[in-house]
């Protein structure tokens, strides 16, 4: 439960119970929207509040929008678009691709840099679609060993 706020109001303008906050955000942005607001609602006084209130309800709208319509794909549509990808730039599915390649073929596939691949690949070799084609000399447990494999071996095709 969230606490009680003392400083509600209620605003006879738009007969609604309004809280009184601090927020900080850059000079310059508070500049161009002090200076915007009152030119767009056409009053000085309240603009800023009703411009805020207009940006956080946008917010609002995007981000439980996004949360109700974009959930996280699963590890398998991952795995499945960097292999799509992986087709479509050979012209083949591979049986087994060096670790240099696949590192390669996740970044351009998902557009993310190296670090984020590593995790990824590991990922992929957790949930058992890939594996080393020879086993390494130490036992994988963190996305920085997959160096340490040079060849993978591609065990679940595309579905």
């Amino acid at each position: 439960m969230l606490p009680v706020r003392k400083s509600v109001y209620h605003s006879k303008r738009v007969d609604t119970k309004k809280v009184k906050t601090i927020v900080y955000i850059p000079q310059d942005l508070w500049e161009k929207i002090s200076s915007m607001a009152p030119k767009i609602y056409g009053i000085n006084r309240g603009a800023l509040s009703y411009a805020v209130e207009e940006g956080l309800k946008y917010w609002l709208t995007y981000h439980s929008d996004f949360a109700k319509s974009n959930p996280r794909p699963s590890i398998r549509e991952v795995y499945n678009g960097v292999m799509k990808w992986i087709f479509e730039r050979n012209g083949y599915k591979p049986d087994r691709i060096k670790t240099s390649d696949l590192i390669k073929s996740v970044m351009c596939a998902l557009n993310i840099k190296m670090r984020s691949a590593k995790d990824w690949i590991f990922k992929f070799y957790v949930e058992g679609l890939i594996k080393p084609y020879i086993p390494p000399k130490i036992e994988l447990i963190k996305p920085s060993q997959i160096r340490s494999v040079r060849i993978w071996e591609i065990v679940a095709k595309e579905a």
